[in-house]
């Protein structure tokens, strides 16, 4: 079986199956030795150059001295049967130096790596975008971490560090591409989450522009603007800005409307999908759903005669449903309706009534705190309750009695139900309200 070693994270070899143990290597210089040989199998390094290289401020002869009983522990610690005097498997003393064997039974993940991704950036080339995505995610799972990340002291490893993490961050972006190519969001954005877990010392912007627009073209666009605002908020803390293009992506998502994105398909999806035209430059297509996008113009037609509507959404996650109701209301004839849009906090949440909070918050900023007068003080109390920056903006709110918690309860959702009712009127919106309220479990 060889020897397997790991070189990505945490430095780890296995033989014929068996973690070489810690005590095997002697000394820690044996085991930095192995490091060397390895990270280039086959090479043949001169004796006087990695003495210099382990003993730099030792006289050259006790440093050849100390380089040939680290290699003497080297062998004993790949083979521990190996007699004095027998060829080593691995090692091999050629011209007064030494290097690995290049037909050794060594499997190494820094060359599987190499080898991955120049097979998978060949099936992407050719089109191939299924089975250079598998490539590369075969890629991304061999990355345990920064390059020898135990060893950030050895000079020698600096360069190789730096080169695999943006190799590392290549492989991330074209893996997540070629699963948005595919109508893939979902794993595109499980693919570049995965690179900011492994790689948590570098923030690449590039990473977090494509997590922008593969949340916007899922249909969360409340997440890309989350994403940018954080990553924002963090270089601010460290006196930086975000580039001019990210800005521009983050407005454009914010506006509904982000250019040249003709290359993706408009939907979550695990087999291809096919665009049976032509997409027009700077625009984000939506194909189909034409039954499902009448229906919900009916409800809405429904709900404008003062007959309220509920329309429940339902299908996997990824599938499309909130581009779907974005197309709906971008597409919807101009009634003068006010849409507010809540998201639901995940299972493990623990903020009471955070989706209405969102959706009260968006009335507020809608209708501003004149609007906000018109709308009655003791409901506006209740309101209060869960966006409390309204006492802040609107001064003549009320402190109202205290009554038994059941009583409580019925005063406060009387008065978010007024207030949902009153907020169209306080925006000067005069037709519909819509509530949209997202993932709902």
């Amino acid at each position: 079986m060889g020897l397997r070693v790991q070189l990505f994270g945490e430095f780890k070899v296995w033989r014929d199956g068996q973690l070489v143990a810690e005590s095997a290597w002697k000394n820690v210089r044996t085991k930095e030795l192995f490091k060397r040989l390895v990270i280039e199998l086959g090479r043949h390094f001169k004796a006087e150059s990695l003495a210099t290289l382990f003993w730099p401020e030792t006289d050259p002869t006790s440093a050849l001295s100390a380089l040939r009983t680290r290699v003497s522990e080297l062998r004993s610690a790949l083979e521990p049967g190996l007699a004095n005097g027998r060829k080593s498997g691995y090692l091999q003393k050629v011209d007064e130096g030494y290097r690995l064997k290049p037909d050794a039974q060594i499997t190494v993940d820094v060359k599987q790596f190499q080898s991955l991704c120049e097979a998978a950036g060949r099936e992407e080339s050719q089109g191939k975008l299924r089975k250079a995505a598998a490539s590369y995610e075969e890629a991304i799972q061999l990355y345990q971490g920064p390059f020898l990340k135990d060893d950030l002291y050895l000079d020698w490893t600096q360069d190789y560090r730096e080169d695999f993490r943006n190799s590392f961050i290549k492989v991330v972006l074209h893996c997540a591409e070629c699963c948005a190519r595919l109508g893939q969001y979902r794993k595109a954005i499980e693919v570049c989450n995965q690179a900011l877990a492994k790689e948590k010392e570098v923030r690449s912007e590039e990473v977090i522009k494509k997590l922008m627009l593969f949340h916007y073209l899922s249909g969360d666009e409340a997440e890309a603007v989350r994403m940018f605002e954080r990553y924002a908020a963090t270089l601010r803390q460290e006196q930086a800005e975000c580039s001019p293009e990210t800005i521009r992506l983050y407005e454009q998502i914010k506006a509904q409307f982000v250019s040249g994105v003709d290359v993706y398909p408009t939907k979550t999806n695990s087999l291809p999908l096919h665009i049976p035209y032509t997409l027009s430059p700077g625009s984000v297509p939506f194909v189909g759903r034409a039954e499902e996008l009448d229906l919900l113009r009916t409800c809405f037609e429904e709900a404008s005669t003062g007959q309220g509507c509920l329309m429940i959404i339902g299908g996997e996650a990824g599938s499309g449903k909130s581009r779907l109701v974005e197309q709906f209301l971008k597409t919807m004839p101009n009634h003068g309706h006010l849409a507010l849009r809540g998201r639901a906090e995940g299972l493990g949440a623990q903020i009471p009534y955070r989706i209405w909070s969102e959706l009260l918050r968006q009335g507020l900023k809608k209708a501003g705190p004149e609007g906000m007068r018109k709308i009655p003080s003791p409901y506006l109390a209740e309101f209060a309750k869960i966006v409390p920056e309204l006492r802040s903006k609107v001064q003549e709110i009320p402190t109202l009695p205290l009554l038994s918690p059941q009583q409580e309860q019925r005063r406060f959702f009387e008065g978010i139900w007024h207030v949902l009712l009153g907020l169209g009127e306080a925006s000067g919106v005069l037709g519909t309200t819509l509530l949209f309220l997202e993932d709902l479990h």
